[in-house]
This record gives structure tokens, C-alpha cells and sequence, in this order.
């Protein structure tokens, strides 16, 4: 990957989810665990039945669309999702058009991002439903304010709920993504965007917010070094990285301690976060999103 002078992670990851750079193949042998486990973890069909059909949707940072084609399947086909999509890589909402299923209709597909999206490039009434899973790693620090309270504009006056999926401070992402900038970026990188950034930002703006933690492992086979290789490359946005890193002692070093005999466990923490397009009013809304989250 070319160097830059000023390495803005969200023109990283354009560079990185395009037709040619991304093995989505390759990265989904582990990372689908994350989507797994959400689907597993929250009871998305009893969330959906709180709203009227059809149900409008936005999805923010959308990517290839893995998440909605996965829970598809476990949602009643008697309701229909309007699903409306952004994300400013072109190849990315082709491929999310090209997955959506039955109950999801693909509506409108806005290339741009959240911080660019105009209020009125929406839906008229707002939406039921806006989730960004696994996809604000990249947002500037300085523009969450912004961003959070965006949503909550973006949400239908009724009953509307956002939910962010995110990894917190101490996951796998984090750890190997600071590592990797201190030894390969220094003061030119910012960090991700973590789960607790999302909630430090939520109470400085007062919204009020439920939160499910979900733990579990990326598994990869030590044999398997074509899988390894591609999710360290995609973990940091770099097609060489896996290279660069054969040559750092400390990320040989953090690699090592997860590795467990014939595998690497590497260990994530990723937090579901709910706010509702009032934040005074989440009586109802943290009763139901805990029934949800109480899945065994």
C-alpha cells in the first residue's frame, strides 16, 4: 500500500474494499464469527416485531453485505425491510445489492459516508431501524458528536431504534491495529474508533443507551497461513502488512501469546449499543432491548 502523508483511516479502508484488494472469502472464514455471534445474541426476530411493516432501514458502512445475508434467514418472511444502504465504496454496495434477500428489498444505495450524508438524502419519515455494524472504526474523533446525533435526527419520531455493533478497547482490532502504528506509523494513524469512544461520546450528549457485551475468538489454524495473512493484511488496512510484520519483534511477540497449541486464538470484545431517537424516553425501549439481548 502506497504510503501517505497523512494516513486518514477512512481513505484506508477505501483503498483496501476494492474489487482486487479484498479477499472477502479468505476474511469472512473468521470474521463471519462476529455476525454469528450477534445473531446468536440478540433476538433480532422479537426486535423486529416492535415495528409496523414494512420496516425502513438504514444500514451505515454497509461493506459487502454479509451481516443482513446472514440474518435473513432467522427473520419471519411475513415482514418486509425497506433497506436503504451507504458506504462511499462503490464495489461494496454493488455487492451488498447483489446479497439482500427476502425480508430485505434494497431500496436506496447512497455511495458517501456518514459524515457527508445529508439528513434529506433519508427517508422522508425517518427510519425504524439504523445500524452500523462493525463499520465506525474509521470515523474522525472529532466528528462523533456529529455523527451520533445525526442518527438519532435519522430515526422516525416513533418507536425509532440505532443500534451499533463495535468492538470495545480491548479486542483483538485494537490491539493489533495500535501495535502495528507504532511500529509502522507513528504519529501519522489515529486509532479506531472503540465502543467505549461511542459511549464516552453518548453521555456527553445525554442520550441514554442499553449496552449487551459480547466475548468470543477469531480461531485461525496455524497451518493455515493464507487465512492468517489476509485477516492481519484487512485487521490493518494493508496489503503489506503481514510482510512488515514478519520483521517486528513485537507483533511476532503479540501473535505468539495467542497462539494455543495448532491454532491462534485471538480474543474479541465487541459491544452491541442501543439509543432511541429520544433519549428521555427509554423506559420501554431498555425493557424490550433487554428481552432481546436475553437470548440463551
Amino acid at each position: 500500500m502506497t504510503d501517505m502523508k497523512h494516513h486518514h483511516n477512512l481513505e484506508l479502508s477505501n483503498q483496501y474494499y476494492q474489487e482486487g484488494s479484498l479477499e472477502k472469502e479468505l476474511w469472512f472464514q473468521v470474521a463471519m464469527r462476529d455476525y454469528t455471534e450477534l445473531i446468536n445474541g440478540f433476538d433480532f426476530r422479537r426486535f423486529f416485531s416492535r415495528f409496523d411493516s414494512p420496516v425502513k432501514l438504514l444500514d451505515i458502512g454497509c461493506g459487502t453485505g454479509k451481516f443482513p445475508s446472514m440474518l435473513a434467514s432467522q427473520l419471519p418472511q411475513t415482514i418486509q425491510v425497506e433497506y436503504d444502504y451507504l458506504d462511499p465504496s462503490e464495489h461494496s454496495l454493488e455487492e451488498l445489492r447483489k446479497s439482500l434477500t427476502t425480508p430485505f428489498t434494497p431500496r436506496t444505495a447512497l455511495k458517501t459516508t456518514v459524515e457527508a450524508l445529508e439528513q434529506s438524502a433519508g427517508s422522508a419519515q425517518g427510519y425504524q431501524v439504523i445500524w452500523c455494524v462493525q463499520s465506525l472504526y474509521c470515523l474522525q474523533r472529532h466528528a462523533l458528536e456529529a455523527v451520533m446525533k445525526k442518527l438519532q435526527a435519522l430515526l422516525t419520531a416513533k418507536h425509532g431504534v440505532a443500534l451499533i455493533y463495535l468492538a470495545s478497547s480491548n479486542a483483538w482490532y485494537h490491539r493489533l491495529y495500535n501495535i502495528y502504528n507504532q511500529e509502522f506509523y507513528p504519529n501519522l494513524r489515529q486509532p479506531y474508533i472503540t465502543a467505549e469512544n461511542v459511549l464516552t461520546t453518548l453521555d456527553r450528549l445525554h442520550i441514554s443507551y442499553e449496552v449487551q457485551e459480547l466475548h468470543f475468538p477469531h480461531t485461525i489454524p496455524c497451518s493455515n497461513q493464507e487465512v492468517l495473512k489476509n485477516y492481519i493484511n484487512q485487521c490493518v488496512f494493508d496489503t503489506d502488512a503481514w510482510e512488515r510484520s514478519q520483521s517486528s519483534r513485537p507483533i511476532q511477540a503479540l501473535l505468539d501469546s495467542y497462539r494455543h497449541e495448532e491454532s491462534y486464538q485471538f480474543p474479541q470484545q465487541v459491544w452491541l449499543i442501543g439509543f432511541t431517537e429520544n433519549g428521555e424516553r427509554t423506559g420501554d425501549w431498555r425493557h424490550d432491548f433487554k428481552q432481546c439481548s436475553d437470548v440463551k
